[in-house]
């Protein structure tokens, strides 16, 4: 963090700066001494669409770190590589992640790195990846409607195979994920660290857990 600009070396900083552009609410959720996730909601739905569709929004976010080193060398390379995107989303197992997106952009980045979107319907995947041995790291998103995100979950760390990563739910008064329970989710080799929930005015539902190898 003390490398980054001063805007960005911790989350008060951010968020005041937000806070000159929107009315929304920062939350540290988990530890602030352990893994823990910082989020800036605020609700755009009434002020610009003039709607309130919220109540059946979901999302799911996963944030990996300490990949597996096989994994992470698809998405190495250099200059010289003619790497196609498409071919690294298909053999690493990305693909079926998305769902049966069937718009996908993927990018194979210079000298390493990948990030694919997709979109199905109304539903958005969006998958960034910084493979480097020192600083590993995979972000996982969708907004995709599930009853229980379980199986996805699983399936998206049996693709990347991280050391940890924690787990972000978002769910609206309305959604069909309403009822999902993240607590009660369980990763085969994996250790349940921290797991807390948030509700309030300014979100409705927000779980959130760590995992780390056993």
């Amino acid at each position: 963090p003390h490398l980054q600009p001063s805007l960005h070396r911790n989350f008060d900083n951010e968020q005041a700066f937000l806070d000159r552009y929107f009315n929304g609410h920062g939350q540290i959720i988990g530890p602030k001494n352990g893994e823990h996730w910082c989020v800036y909601y605020t609700d755009l739905t009434k002020s610009n669409f003039g709607v309130t569709s919220r109540r059946k929004e979901q999302t799911l976010e996963i944030m990996m770190l300490d990949l597996d080193k096989n994994v992470m060398r698809q998405f190495m390379g250099n200059e010289n590589d003619d790497k196609c995107a498409r071919t690294v989303t298909i053999s690493s197992g990305i693909m079926k992640t998305l769902l049966g997106a069937d718009k996908v952009d993927d990018y194979f980045f210079s000298p390493c790195g990948y990030s694919v979107n997709a979109l199905k319907d109304d539903a958005y995947f969006t998958i960034h990846i910084t493979p480097e041995d020192e600083g590993s790291f995979v972000s996982y998103e969708t907004n995709a409607q599930c009853e229980s995100y379980e199986s996805l979950c699983q399936l998206v760390i049996n693709t990347f195979k991280p050391g940890k990563f924690s787990i972000a739910v978002f769910t609206g008064e309305e959604c069909v994920g309403r009822n999902f329970s993240l607590p009660s989710v369980k990763f085969p080799r994996y250790h349940k660290k921290v797991c807390s929930a948030v509700e309030g005015d300014w979100a409705d539902c927000i779980r959130f857990a760590n995992y780390t190898l056993a």
